[in-house]
């Protein structure tokens, strides 16, 4: 029993012994900054129109609003003079085209800025008095007249050597209303309309095309064979 109490008498005096090290301190961690960065997170948008090279979009940030076009290759870039504009109905910025079109304010005459995003040149076309700016179809601009507030003409008008060039839309009968915005390409405008038999008649319902590359003369319209309809809508 004394051997057995002496031995742990010993291992508790060599244990006490050994010398206390402190555990090696770690080091510290070295403070990592990331910078702020500023990023534009588009609220609202609205794709206008689109072309060869690239679309519109009317966009709305943070920042502000206004129009952009981005081309097919990711880059954006914002509309001179479509800062602050909102979106419009269709073919009002242009339509199927690189051609961004920046109509005038008021509501009747002033001006069409066309501004070509793809090459840069720009052109303008002179909207005379009486006429309201509707649309633009590649560089052809669309105007209208009223009578007794309904829609009762339709004028192409373009750039031709720094003038501008007016051609109304022919071959609708007396009476004809345009009630809708018209709808095309380039290539050619699909009209509806109807006419004003009197006051009790029904009215007569009907779509036209009206072609608008290479017009010598004043653009008639006609009812829409397959081809003609194909080339307003720019599927051909």
């Amino acid at each position: 029993m004394r051997g057995s109490l002496a031995a742990i008498i010993g291992l508790a005096l060599s244990v006490s012994a050994v010398p206390l090290v402190a555990p090696a301190r770690a080091e510290a961690a070295t403070e990592i900054v990331v910078p702020a960065t500023m990023r534009t997170t588009p609220r609202t948008t609205y794709l206008q129109s689109a072309g060869a090279s690239g679309f519109l979009e009317y966009r709305s940030t943070s920042g502000g609003s206004g129009l952009w076009w981005t081309s097919y290759d990711g880059s954006r870039k914002p509309v001179e003079g479509g800062e602050g504009l909102g979106p419009r109905t269709a073919g009002s910025y242009g339509t199927v085209s690189d051609v961004v079109a920046l109509g005038p304010t008021q509501g009747s005459g002033g001006q069409v800025l066309l501004r070509d995003m793809g090459t840069g040149t720009t052109q303008t076309v002179a909207i005379p008095a009486g006429q309201s700016y509707l649309q633009t179809y590649g560089r052809t601009v669309l105007t209208s007249t009223s009578t007794g507030g309904e829609r009762t003409g339709l004028f192409l008008l373009h750039n031709e050597n720094g003038s501008t060039v007016r051609k109304p839309v022919t071959g609708f009968p007396d009476g004809t209303v345009f009630p809708f915005f018209p709808r095309g390409s380039a290539s050619g405008l699909l009209v509806n309309d109807y006419v004003k038999k009197s006051i009790t008649d029904e009215s007569l319902v009907r779509i036209s095309v009206a072609e608008l590359e290479h017009q010598s003369e004043a653009p008639e319209a006609e009812p829409p064979a397959k081809g003609r309809l194909r080339r307003a809508l720019g599927m051909s």
